[in-house]
This record gives C-alpha cells, sequence and structure tokens, in this order.
C-alpha cells in the first residue's frame, strides 16, 4: 500500500523522508487537520475564511458558518457574529431579504475585518518542555448581550511558566431580559461545564485547578447551598458544586478578565493584538499566591435570591374537655401507629430524664407492650371508672354493670382484667385474664381492624377469636360484625350474588326406600397401573365405576377393567351381590364427552347406547335405565359430586405415581 499523505512537525523525521526517492509528497506546508489548518512546518494552526459579499440573512448565517473554530480560539469575533445575527431575529427579517441600510453597513464593516484572521499563527504546543508542575485556569464572564468562559493551561519548569489558550465557549443572552448576575451564573455553570470537559480530554495529571469570575455575588452564591436559594439560582449552584468545589473559585478584577473580550465581543483587528486574550492575565505568568476566600456580598441582587425566613405562628386550641387521650387517638386511624407514637413519646421522656444513656435504636417489643398498656389503661379509667373505684375499695362490681358476670380484677399493672378458674392452667396470662375492652370506644374499633388487617381480612367468627386472645371486648361480637361489614376490600371482594329458587326435588329422592334401590352410576378415569413384577410392560388403563344412593347419598366405587359391555356387567353384578339389587338407575346422557378422547367417547356409547348384552341383562333383572336430558348437569348433581370428591382426594394422595390394581382397590376401599 503506497503512501500518499504524510506530515509531521519533527524536522528530523522531515528530512528522513525527504531523502527517499520512492515516496513524492507535495510541498503544501499547509493541511487541514479536524477542519482546521495546521502547518507542520511552524506547528501551529491558522484560519482562511473567504466571506461571501451578499448582505441577506442567509448570507450572514453563511458566512458565521465558514468560520469554523471548534476550540473557540477565535470565540471573541464569533460573539459578535452571534449578538448582530440574534439583532437581525429581533428584526424579523425573511431569509431572503436584505438587510435594512444600519445593519448592512455595520455587517460590511465586519466582513471586511475578517481578513485579519487568516493572519493569526496560533501555537499549537501549550505545554513548556519538561513541566513539572500543571494549572488549569478558568474564567466566566457575561454582559447584557452574552456570556462565556475561556480555559488555560498553565505549566511550570523551575521558574518558566508558559500560559496558553486551551478553548472558550460563548452563548447569547436570551432574548427575555434576566438580570447580569444572573447571567455571571450563567456563564460560571458554563465554565464549569467546560472545565470538566477539558480534564477528560487532555488526560494530564493536574495539579491545581482555578476559576475565576469577576462577580462577587455569583461567588458569594456558590458559598451556600442550594436549598438555601431561590430555583433559579439553586438548580445553577447544585450543578456547579456537583462539577467544581467551592475551593476553587475564586474573585478577578474586569480588567484582569479575558472573558470580558469573550461576553461583549472584539472586532478581528483588535483579537490579533489582544495578550490579555492569548496568554492571559498577567498575575498568571507569575508565582501568585493562593488567593483568599472571597467575602460575602451584601447586594440586594445577592439578597433577593437568598429564600427568605418567615415567622412560623402557632396556635393551640386548648379546650378543657379535650383529654390527651382524645387528642391522640384523633392523630391515627392505625392502632400500630398509635402505639408507636405514644412509645416515641416515652423513649423522649426517657432520654430526657437520662441524658447518660439515650435510646436511639430501633422500638423493642417491651415499648410498644408498655405503650399499649398505657393507652388502654387511661381508657379504662374513662370509661369503667365506677367498677375500678369499687375493687380499689373492696366492694363488689355495681348491679347493671356489664362487667357483673366477668368477675374482674386489677393486675399488678392497674389494668381491669377478666377473672375466671384457668389460674393453673400452660395458657399465658393474656389468654387466661384478658384485658377489658369498652363497647363503644375509639381505641375499641382500632384494635379490631388492626387484628381485620393483619389476619388477612378475617370474618367476624375469626375477628373475635383473634381479638379474645389478648382482648375481652364487651359486646365483641356486634362490633366484629360491623368492622367486617364496613371493610370496604371485604365488601368489594364478596359482593351479594343474586340466589336462584331450586325447583322442587324428584320422588325418587324424597321416597324412602333401603339402600341403592333408586342410584345413580357414572364413570371416572382413566386411571393407569402398572403390572405387577413385570418390567418394560406399558402401564394399563383402568376405569372406576360410582354408585350414588339417591335416598340417602351413600357412595359405592367398583373398579372396572375396561369399557366393554362385559366388563360393565360384571361390574353391575358385583354391586348387586354387595349392595343389593337396584330398581332404578340413572346416568348422565354424555353430551358432554362430544370432541373428548376416545376412551370417553366409546364411555359415552356404552352408557347412552347399551348393547344387546347389557340390555338383556337389564331386562332380566327388571332395571329401569333412565338417562338425564340434555345440557342438564343439574340433574346428575349427586354423582357428579361424588367423582369431584374421588378426584379431590385421589390425585392429592397418589399424585403422579402408577401403582398397581392392589393398591388402587386398597384406596378406593379406604
Amino acid at each position: 500500500m503506497k503512501l500518499h499523505k504524510w506530515r509531521t512537525n519533527a524536522s528530523n523525521l522531515r528530512s528522513n523522508i525527504s531523502e527517499e526517492k520512492e515516496y513524492c509528497f507535495s510541498c503544501s506546508s499547509e493541511t487541514k487537520a479536524l477542519g482546521i489548518l495546521w502547518d507542520h512546518l511552524t506547528d501551529c494552526f491558522s484560519f482562511k475564511v473567504l466571506p461571501s459579499p451578499q448582505n441577506t440573512k442567509r448570507a450572514v448565517l453563511s458566512n458565521i458558518a465558514r468560520i469554523f473554530d471548534p476550540l473557540g480560539l477565535l470565540g471573541p469575533v464569533i460573539t459578535v457574529a452571534k449578538i448582530f445575527l440574534q439583532r437581525l431575529w429581533k428584526l424579523k427579517i425573511d431569509w431572503n431579504d436584505s438587510l435594512p441600510e444600519r445593519e448592512a453597513e455595520e455587517w460590511e464593516r465586519f466582513l471586511n475585518s475578517l481578513h485579519s484572521i487568516n493572519q493569526l499563527c496560533i501555537p499549537r504546543h501549550v505545554l513548556c518542555e519538561f513541566p513539572e508542575k500543571l494549572e488549569v485556569h478558568g474564567f466566566a464572564d457575561a454582559s447584557e448581550r452574552a456570556y462565556g468562559a475561556v480555559v488555560y493551561l498553565k505549566s511550570s519548569a523551575g521558574e518558566r511558566n508558559c500560559v496558553r489558550l486551551l478553548c472558550s465557549k460563548s452563548r447569547g443572552a436570551p432574548l427575555k431580559s434576566i438580570s447580569v448576575p444572573k447571567l455571571e451564573l450563567c456563564a460560571a455553570l458554563l465554565l464549569a461545564r467546560l472545565v470538566k470537559r477539558v480534564l477528560c480530554a487532555i488526560k494530564l495529571e493536574i495539579n491545581d485547578i482555578y476559576l475565576w469570575s469577576d462577580s462577587t455575588i455569583v461567588l458569594a452564591w456558590i458559598q451556600h447551598e442550594p436549598w438555601e436559594l431561590k430555583t433559579f439560582v439553586a438548580n445553577r449552584i447544585a450543578a456547579i458544586q456537583e462539577l467544581t468545589k467551592k475551593e476553587q473559585w475564586f474573585h478577578v478584577s474586569s480588567g484582569n478578565n479575558p472573558a470580558d473580550a469573550l461576553s461583549r465581543g472584539l472586532a478581528p483587528e483588535k483579537l490579533c493584538n489582544n495578550e490579555l486574550w492569548w496568554t492571559g492575565p498577567s498575575f498568571l505568568q507569575a508565582d501568585f499566591p493562593v488567593p483568599m476566600s472571597t467575602p460575602n456580598s451584601n447586594d440586594d441582587v445577592y439578597l433577593s435570591e437568598l429564600k427568605t425566613s418567615k415567622p412560623i405562628f402557632l396556635t393551640l386550641n386548648a379546650k378543657v374537655k379535650m383529654l390527651f387521650i382524645d387528642c391522640l387517638l384523633s392523630v391515627t386511624n392505625s392502632y400500630l401507629k398509635l402505639i408507636r407514637v405514644m412509645s416515641f413519646i416515652f423513649r423522649f421522656i426517657f432520654n430526657i430524664r437520662n441524658p447518660h444513656s439515650l435510646r436511639s435504636e430501633p422500638l423493642t417489643g417491651d415499648e410498644l407492650k408498655v405503650a399499649s398498656e398505657y393507652l388502654i389503661k387511661q381508657v379504662q379509667v374513662r370509661e369503667f371508672s365506677k367498677e375500678i373505684s369499687a375493687l380499689r375499695k373492696g366492694n363488689s362490681i355495681p348491679k347493671g354493670s356489664n362487667l357483673r358476670n366477668l368477675n374482674p380484677f386489677i393486675d399488678s399493672n392497674g389494668i381491669l382484667r377478666v377473672g375466671g378458674r384457668l389460674e393453673y392452667s400452660n395458657l399465658t396470662d393474656n389468654q387466661k385474664h384478658p384485658i377489658i375492652l369498652p363497647k363503644s370506644h375509639r381505641l375499641t374499633k382500632l384494635i379490631f381492624v388492626y387484628f381485620h388487617l393483619k389476619n388477612l381480612h378475617v370474618g367476624p367468627q375469626g375477628l373475635l377469636c383473634a381479638v379474645r386472645q389478648k382482648f375481652w371486648p364487651i359486646h365483641g361480637r356486634n362490633l366484629s360484625k360491623k368492622i367486617v361489614n364496613d371493610c370496604i376490600t371485604c365488601f368489594r371482594n364478596k359482593p351479594v350474588v343474586a340466589n336462584q329458587i331450586m325447583g322442587n326435588l324428584p320422588a325418587e329422592r324424597i321416597t324412602p326406600t333401603f339402600l341403592f334401590n333408586v342410584c345413580g352410576v357414572d364413570f371416572i378415569g382413566p386411571l393407569l397401573v402398572k403390572p405387577v413384577a413385570q418390567r418394560r410392560i406399558p402401564a394399563r388403563k383402568i376405569y372406576v365405576a360410582i354408585f350414588v344412593c339417591f335416598v340417602t347419598k351413600a357412595e359405592h366405587f367398583e373398579l372396572v377393567s375396561d369399557l366393554t359391555s362385559e366388563a360393565f356387567i360384571a361390574c353391575l353384578k358385583r354391586f348387586f351381590a354387595r349392595r343389593g339389587k337396584s330398581s332404578i338407575v340413572y346416568s348422565d346422557n354424555a353430551t358432554n364427552f362430544v370432541g373428548a378422547q376416545s376412551e370417553l367417547k366409546r364411555l359415552s356409547d356404552m352408557l347412552k347406547k347399551p348393547d344387546e348384552n347389557v340390555s338383556a341383562y337389564l331386562a332380566s333383572e327388571e332395571i329401569k335405565w333412565k338417562f338425564s336430558p340434555p345440557l342438564s348437569p343439574n340433574f346428575g348433581g349427586l354423582y357428579e359430586a361424588g367423582v369431584q370428591s374421588f378426584k379431590y382426594h385421589f390425585r392429592r394422595v397418589m399424585k403422579n405415581t402408577k401403582v398397581s390394581i392392589e393398591e388402587i382397590l386398597t384406596i378406593i376401599s379406604q
């Protein structure tokens, strides 16, 4: 593969290549590197701009686009073009319309001065020889028309310092007018993002990073937390603090800020000789001391963006009859949350009284128990004041009290409990002597709701049983029914359905007779059985015939080897020999067998259309065979329920196991 293009800034490498006669490269010293002209002899970047003389809005945008400057080395010139294009947008000029006279003259002067850009020669190499220390300096500034950021790289080797421009970024001010301090803040955010990208791109070990701004208001905002500021400023300060550190921001005077040229713009002929833009401020050339921290600003604009702390007025409405327990019970509808709140109150009191042994771990079961007993005790004192007063005086319970038959007593904690004769049982204290709850108090309802939800929306009887494991509510059965009926979840998941009135039972179901005189028959299967003491023989299919007595609902099972008439007659004979001969036998019409497997189809044909052998046997035994009407499964409900019951237990006992015929007989008998 022959080499056609070759460029290098190394003189010794160029001399070696020139001696090779088999390569003949063009002698031009300029080439494009990523869209920028690069002179490999001087190792410098340059620009060539050939503007179009037209003065329409379309031509203006076309000429601006010809200044290809991805690094922002010509940032002040680009800013002038951006500000001019924004003015054209405000004038609402069409793309092909000529510019007004004033704007046309200004644009012509700008185009005539663009030839100065072609004379620029910007060194590509930004480091001094054998650098010992590298620093990144970023500057931000804003004006009413634009804002921008510029980044420099300072390399030091002993007493030699080299400062070079790396890149810049500028943006026009938004059409909606905002204050200059806010534009300065946008410039600071732009600088933070630009420095972040530069550090990822250059991949050098940077010793220090310095970020400069001439706005004391912005520097004071950066020292605040975002939550202390209003929305516009807080969002940008949060982004700046995420990308940079507060300690990296310093103040610089406007005269030493090179970003000032970026925010206001410079004519091309002035940019060429602007040392502040190309090498940064003069103090970067010396080993300057670390700047002091910026003092806080007291400007009105700065103070206006701080959130003011408004006074909070707390109004306490004290009611004489409103007790603490009533206020606490009105806070929440959850019993568990209620006792947790009370537990934290007790913990707060304990920590105040014992500052040397503070409790900060999660709530324990003992703390929840103490809080629960305290709430119940306070409720009992209010609701059962007469009964408690009588018990403390040693008197009997007053007549007419709901607690008279419960033989109540007061335990060591002052809680009223149910008496009884279970003192020596091995039950828990709450089960032997439940805590008495009033019938219509809010705490009682919260306890019932808690147990109802805890036990997965249990019914009234189960709810009462769960509550009575610890409490004894007065009139608890009525309250449990009310709680379940008022539960929205239970109501939605158990809607009231319409119950159809069933027809009269047939005479065979209600006429007393001996066992299996009138019965129904149906088949279950097929079931797979394995041969005994034989291997590699496929499993056989057998069936189970179920006989159900219509009068007593007794069930009888018989094993049937196949679906032939001989096997079915043998099954009938075994059934009659064990249970007595039947006078009437009912069976399904078998319309549900349509489209089923071949075995079920054969079963349907045998029951619906008995062959001559079966018919002759039934006639000789004087047995009437009746079929239920088509599409009427309710006529065979007795034996269909028997089939379902058999399958329910058989599948759970046998699962997928293949057993012998003796084992199936044993299971059927059991």
